[in-house]
Protein backbone atom coordinates (compact mmCIF):
# COMPACT_ATOMS: atom_id res chain seq x y z
CA UNK A 1 0.00 0.00 0.00
CA UNK A 2 2.98 2.10 0.35
CA UNK A 3 4.68 2.18 -2.82
CA UNK A 4 0.79 2.46 -4.53
CA UNK A 5 0.40 6.10 -3.20
CA UNK A 6 -0.35 8.67 -5.30
CA UNK A 7 2.70 11.35 -6.03
CA UNK A 8 0.55 14.49 -4.63
CA UNK A 9 0.05 12.26 -1.83
CA UNK A 10 3.30 10.57 -0.51
CA UNK A 11 4.69 14.35 -0.47
CA UNK A 12 2.41 15.99 1.84
CA UNK A 13 4.32 14.97 4.75
CA UNK A 14 7.80 14.43 2.64
CA UNK A 15 9.64 17.66 1.16
CA UNK A 16 10.39 17.05 -2.41
CA UNK A 17 13.12 19.66 -3.27
CA UNK A 18 12.70 19.26 -6.90
CA UNK A 19 8.90 20.95 -6.95
CA UNK A 20 9.35 23.17 -3.91
CA UNK A 21 9.37 26.85 -5.49
CA UNK A 22 12.75 28.53 -5.02
CA UNK A 23 11.29 31.00 -2.20
CA UNK A 24 10.65 27.96 0.02
CA UNK A 25 14.05 27.77 0.59
CA UNK A 26 14.64 30.80 2.92
CA UNK A 27 11.11 30.34 4.96
CA UNK A 28 10.51 28.93 8.65
CA UNK A 29 9.59 25.30 9.45
CA UNK A 30 6.64 26.72 10.93
CA UNK A 31 5.29 28.78 7.72
CA UNK A 32 6.57 25.60 5.40
CA UNK A 33 4.47 22.89 7.59
CA UNK A 34 1.11 25.67 7.83
CA UNK A 35 1.90 24.95 3.56
CA UNK A 36 1.93 21.44 4.29
CA UNK A 37 -1.44 21.27 6.09
CA UNK A 38 -3.24 23.63 3.49
CA UNK A 39 -2.14 21.12 0.84
CA UNK A 40 -3.01 17.88 2.87
CA UNK A 41 -6.70 19.59 3.38
CA UNK A 42 -7.13 20.37 -1.07
CA UNK A 43 -6.33 16.57 -0.98
CA UNK A 44 -9.24 15.74 1.06
CA UNK A 45 -11.47 16.43 -1.75
CA UNK A 46 -9.67 14.33 -4.28
CA UNK A 47 -9.35 11.67 -1.66
CA UNK A 48 -12.68 10.81 0.64
CA UNK A 49 -11.59 9.36 3.97
CA UNK A 50 -13.09 5.93 2.76
CA UNK A 51 -9.72 5.37 0.35
CA UNK A 52 -8.04 4.92 3.90
CA UNK A 53 -4.92 7.14 3.54
CA UNK A 54 -3.39 7.63 6.90
CA UNK A 55 -1.35 10.68 5.89
CA UNK A 56 -4.60 12.77 5.15
CA UNK A 57 -6.65 11.38 8.62
CA UNK A 58 -5.97 15.49 10.08
CA UNK A 59 -6.85 16.61 7.09
CA UNK A 60 -10.35 14.81 6.60
CA UNK A 61 -10.73 15.69 10.72
CA UNK A 62 -9.92 18.92 10.42
CA UNK A 63 -12.34 19.71 7.29
CA UNK A 64 -15.03 17.50 9.19
CA UNK A 65 -14.96 19.75 12.12
CA UNK A 66 -14.49 22.89 10.34
CA UNK A 67 -11.33 23.68 12.19
CA UNK A 68 -8.50 26.05 10.56
CA UNK A 69 -4.79 25.14 9.70
CA UNK A 70 -3.17 27.16 12.12
CA UNK A 71 -6.03 27.67 14.92
CA UNK A 72 -5.34 25.77 18.52
CA UNK A 73 -7.75 24.70 20.76
CA UNK A 74 -7.65 26.00 24.02
CA UNK A 75 -9.22 24.63 27.04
Amino acid sequence: MYYKLPYDVMYTNRYNIRDMPKEYFNISKEVLAKEVNMKRRELTKRYPQSIGFKVLEKAHFQVKNGLIVDGNILL
